[in-house]
Formats: structure tokens, sequence, C-alpha cells
């Protein structure tokens, strides 16, 4: 009795220990393809480039004119200019 349930010891350790080696290499394959869809959806992709670029330099002209004779005109300035150059 006690042989038998030191081998059923030892393969219960087994199978968490295969458990986790395939729990590895699923983080490994879903972090794969996170990594491989974020090149594919860079900056360079259309989305961003016709949509967002656009959007961001108008909220950035917005606050040119908000904050035109402020201090925060600077800051704001700065940033846009920091962002597109």
């Amino acid at each position: 009795m006690r042989i038998k349930n030191k081998k059923l010891v030892i393969k219960k350790s087994k199978n968490e220990d295969h458990s986790h080696k395939r729990f590895d290499q699923w983080k490994d394959k879903v972090r794969h393809e996170i990594h491989k869809r974020l090149e594919i959806e860079g900056k360079n992709s259309i989305i961003f480039k016709f949509f967002l670029s656009p959007l961001i330099l108008m909220i950035g002209i917005v606050f040119l004119f908000l904050f035109l004779e402020t201090r925060i005109f600077y800051v704001t300035g700065g940033f846009m200019i920091a962002y597109f150059f």
C-alpha cells in the first residue's frame, strides 16, 4: 500500500510539472502572437496614418488656440512638436 501511494504521489508531481510546461508554452505562444500583431498594427498602419494622426494634430491645434496667451501654450506646443517631428 505504501509503495503504491508513493508512486501515486510521484505521478501527480510529474503531471503538475507537465501542466506547468504546457502553460509556459501556451504563455510564450500568446506572447509571440501579441508581438506579431503589434508589429503589423504599429504606427505605420493605415488607421494610424489617416485617422489618429490628424485627430491628434487637430486636438493639438485646439489647445494652441485655447492657451495662446498663457504658459501652457508652450507646453502643449512642445509636446506637439516633439510628437510629430
